[in-house]
C-alpha cells in the first residue's frame, strides 16, 4: 500500500507536506464500506504507523445512524446496524494495534474528547450554516450523499427526503476533521479515492479561503 504521488492542487500539496513532516493523519473508516476489510485495515494501519507521528482512526458511529435511516432502516434498526458495523471496525483496528503497540494511534468514535469539545460544536455549526447558505456547497453535500445511498435505498421515490436525512453524516464528518486540525495542527486525511467536496473545501471553493492546515492523501 503506497501514497499516490503527482496529484495536483492545494489539498494534495498540503498532504505531501504533512507526509514529509511525519505529521498527524486521520484515517476515516466508513461503516458498511466493503473496502475496509480486516486485511486492508491491517495493512493501512501498519504502513501509516511508519509514516506519521500521530494517527486518528475515525469511526463515525453516530453519524452512520443517519445513513442507515436514509436508506430505509427504522430508528432502532439503524442504530443497531451502525453499532454492529462500527464495532466490527473497532475490533479490526484493535487487532492491528495489538501487533504494533503504538500509543500515538487512537480510535475515535463519536463519544470522545474531540466531538465533545466546544471547537467541534463551533465547526459543526459552521458547516451546517454553510450548507444552508452556500448553494455550491449544499449541492455538493447532497450529490455526495446521493452517490452513497442511491443504490442502497429501499424506496427510490423518496430519494430527496432520504438525502435530507443522509447529509447529517457528511455534515458531522467534516467538522471532525477541521476540529482535529485546530487541536493538533495540520491534518492529512487518508483515503483510497478522491473526495471532491473535501478537496474543494481545502482549495477555498466554497468560502474563498484556502486551508493551510488541511491536506488530502490518496493511499491504496
Amino acid at each position: 500500500m503506497n501514497i499516490t504521488t503527482n496529484q495536483n492542487g492545494l489539498a494534495f500539496k498540503n498532504g505531501y507536506n504533512i507526509v514529509d513532516a511525519k505529521g498527524t493523519a486521520i484515517i476515516g473508516m466508513s461503516p458498511g464500506n466493503s473496502y475496509f476489510k480486516r486485511e486492508t485495515i491491517d495493512t493501512l494501519i501498519t504502513e501509516c504507523a511508519k509514516k506519521f507521528s500521530k494517527i486518528i482512526l475515525m469511526i463515525p458511529d453516530k453519524p452512520a445512524v443517519h445513513t442507515y435511516k436514509a436508506i430505509g432502516y427504522s430508528d432502532s434498526d439503524a442504530e443497531r446496524k451502525a453499532r454492529l458495523k462500527c464495532n466490527a471496525l473497532v475490533n479490526n483496528c484493535n487487532y492491528s494495534l495489538s501487533k504494533i503497540n503504538n500509543d500515538a494511534i487512537v480510535i475515535a468514535k463519536w463519544d470522545n474528547s474531540i466531538v465533545n469539545s466546544s471547537e467541534y460544536n463551533n465547526q459543526y455549526n459552521y458547516f451546517n450554516e454553510l450548507y444552508n447558505t452556500n448553494e455550491a456547497f449544499r449541492k455538493d453535500v447532497r450529490d455526495t450523499t446521493k452517490n452513497v445511498i442511491e443504490k442502497k435505498i429501499k424506496d427510490n421515490n423518496n430519494i430527496e427526503s432520504a438525502i435530507d436525512e443522509g447529509v447529517t453524516y457528511l455534515l458531522s464528518e467534516l467538522p471532525f476533521i477541521t476540529t482535529c486540525a485546530k487541536m493538533y495542527g495540520p491534518i492529512g486525511y487518508i483515503y483510497h479515492n478522491h473526495w471532491p467536496i473535501y478537496e474543494n473545501y481545502i482549495n477555498g471553493v466554497y468560502d474563498g479561503v484556502e486551508k493551510k492546515d488541511l491536506g488530502f492523501i490518496l493511499m491504496n
